[in-house]
């Protein structure tokens, strides 16, 4: 079963519960949905989840996304805000949402036993303060980047 077959399985029921009771554009049916209209350019959950995760993955603007899909730029905007947050509440389900602070990554590693952490970070450059003393606390003498702005 590939990756993104297994997040369907859990993506679908979330994702038709929401489509019940809601339109394409987020808004609050009258009476609920059974089946999907014949002319929806993303009939089912397989082509939303591909839909979001397209856009995610490659960070085309709306316009593009829209052109792709044969929507327009606010169907892809409205879209975007439904499915995202459907997306979360489906990672959730599956126990797969980032910690959002240490004591949750605490609690995640202690849990799983987990003794090694990898992570990937990016390193970008701060401002260089004007006051020496200040510096010193920011600057640790390894990366020669910060005496470049100093000409």
């Amino acid at each position: 079963m590939s990756e993104f077959e297994h997040l369907l399985l859990y993506f679908e029921p979330i994702c038709e519960s929401y489509y019940k009771w809601h339109t394409i554009d987020g808004k609050n049916r009258k009476l609920p949905r059974f089946k999907a209209n014949a002319k929806e350019r993303l009939p089912t959950s397989g082509h939303k989840l591909f839909f979001l995760l397209v856009y995610l993955k490659n960070n085309p603007t709306q316009n593009f996304q829209a052109a792709s899909f044969g929507l327009s730029q606010g169907q892809v905007s409205n879209l975007f805000k439904a499915l995202n947050g459907l997306l979360s509440a489906t990672l959730k389900s599956m126990g797969l949402m980032p910690a959002q602070n240490n004591e949750e990554l605490q609690q995640y590693l202690e849990k799983h036993k987990i003794s090694q952490l990898y992570q990937d970070v990016t390193e970008r450059p701060i401002a260089r303060k004007v006051d020496y003393e200040a510096q010193k606390e920011d600057f640790s003498g390894k990366k020669k980047l910060t005496q470049l702005r100093t000409q």
